[in-house]
């Protein structure tokens, strides 16, 4: 649960997506932007950008999203496979595995 937001569930790829639909910005640009939105304009505001991205000597705090792109990401609300936390992973998520069975 989300304390933040009685309809959410804690996760930010969700709020963007809906962002993103109630401003109209569903155009390419803007959706692969939307990322920022969540990450580096986050980190901004929490003032953590001296120890915010990937480069040596930073603390590992990070998520892995299952999409090759930011904009597929967004699209298909990937999901996170592993949330890591001070270089240890905290979560790990497996990919669903969908089957189709038609007979034509």
């Amino acid at each position: 649960m989300d304390p933040w937001y009685s309809l959410g569930d804690g996760n930010l790829m969700h709020v963007t997506e809906i962002g993103l639909h109630a401003c109209h910005m569903t155009d390419y640009d803007h959706i692969v932007k939307a990322l920022d939105m969540i990450t580096v304009n986050g980190a901004k505001t929490l003032g953590i950008t001296a120890d915010y991205g990937v480069k040596e000597g930073n603390t590992a705090n990070l998520i892995v999203i299952d999409s090759d792109s930011e904009y597929e990401a967004i699209r298909t609300q990937a999901p996170v496979l592993y949330s890591i936390r001070n270089g240890e992973i905290i979560v790990q998520t497996k990919p669903s595995e969908t089957t189709m069975n038609i007979s034509l």
